[in-house]
C-alpha cells in the first residue's frame, strides 16, 4: 500500500499516524509491522513544501 506526503519531513509523525489509521478503518491486514519512508526527492534540490516521501506497508 502506498501513501504519498508532499511537503516538509517534519509532517511525517502526523502522516503516519494517519496512514495507520486508515489501515485499522478500512481493516486491512499488515503482512509485518514496519513499514518504508521512502524520500523521492531532497532538501539540498527541493522547496520544503514540495518534499514528496512515499509511506509504504505490505498488506494482504
Amino acid at each position: 500500500m502506498r501513501f504519498v506526503l508532499t511537503g516538509p519531513y517534519s509532517l511525517l509523525p502526523a502522516a503516519t499516524s494517519r496512514v495507520f489509521e486508515i489501515v485499522q478503518e478500512r481493516k486491512f491486514q499488515l503482512h509485518d509491522d514496519w513499514f518504508i519512508e521512502n524520500c523521492v526527492n531532497t532538501p539540498e534540490t527541493t522547496p520544503e513544501a514540495e518534499l514528496i516521501t512515499e509511506i509504504l506497508l505490505p498488506v494482504f
